[in-house]
């Protein structure tokens, strides 16, 4: 059986996993209590293999397939729809590299449940041209340092993906979370979707292997990514906008009682109820 036949049982297991996350959410969100194990659940279910190539233990899934699980994970909890945006992107640029060591490795890892995050924004700039993290050669490796933050997800990540510009071209250094050197801090406060891990990683003299430095030459795919991350972020929207529609189906399905004046005594059938219902 292949991993193509499998995408069925996958797909089944992946939306047994996303049912529950609806449940505790709110909870979650209020109280800070990351999503460790709902993302685990996930992993295990195969929800960061889906666009790994067959050949590597992944099921070759269409971004169509994708989507719809990435809608069905943010109506239940848009944290983790959000998370595995940095992780779905660098499998996406993994599939067009050229073949090679890291690019197997990773590939690999993905198919086995492993999660990547991303470090590509940092405080000083908002343009990425003026990054100012560093990555220099040092005798057979390189040393990564620098700071950076929006690093959404890689407090739960194994391996990090952090991007630098060197001599105006743009390299991804990807490193084990475990490296020595690497601090994430938990310091994201944002307005919503609190519990995306979206703060502070510090990179302090990290050691990269050269076959993890992965070069962005190509203006084609650089356009396709770009198109790639807003396509998640759509994902996700759309599934939170299908959790507000629900949730206001069931509080309209929960009224017993309708107003004097009302054309009808059940307020499931008002038309103006059913208008804003319509609206929303």
């Amino acid at each position: 059986m292949t991993a193509v036949d499998e995408l069925p049982a996958r797909l089944t297991a992946i939306a047994d996993a996303t049912r529950e996350l609806a449940a505790e959410a709110a909870i979650r969100d209020a109280e800070h209590i990351l999503p460790t194990e709902q993302l685990r659940r996930l992993l295990d279910a195969g929800v960061g293999a889906l666009r790994v190539p067959v050949e590597f233990g992944g099921s070759g899934a269409s971004v169509r397939v994708l989507a719809d699980v990435l809608i069905d994970i943010a109506a239940g909890d848009s944290n983790l729809a959000q998370i595995f945006r940095g992780h779905l992107g660098l499998t996406e640029i993994l599939r067009s590299a050229p073949p090679g060591p890291a690019r197997t490795t990773l590939l690999h890892d993905a198919a086995a449940g492993r999660f990547f995050g991303p470090a590509g924004a940092e405080l000083n700039t908002t343009n990425l041209s003026a990054l100012s993290t560093e990555l220099r050669r040092s005798g057979d490796h390189y040393l990564l340092s620098g700071r950076k933050y929006y690093t959404t997800g890689s407090l739960y990540a194994n391996w990090l993906n952090v991007l630098v510009r060197e001599n105006g071209e743009f390299l991804s250094a990807i490193v084990p979370r475990e490296t020595p050197g690497i601090t994430i801090v938990d310091d994201w406060d944002g307005f919503g979707q609190r519990l995306t891990a979206s703060g502070t990683a510090v990179f302090d003299q990290v050691r990269v292997d050269p076959e993890y430095v992965l070069h962005h030459h190509s203006s084609l795919t650089n356009d396709y990514m770009e198109a790639f991350y807003q396509f998640v972020h759509s994902a996700t929207q759309a599934g939170i906008t299908r959790a507000a529609a629900d949730d206001l189906a069931a509080v309209v399905r929960g009224r017993t009682r309708s107003y004097p004046l009302a054309s009808t005594p059940d307020p499931t059938g008002d038309p103006q109820v059913l208008q804003i219902v319509g609206e929303v």
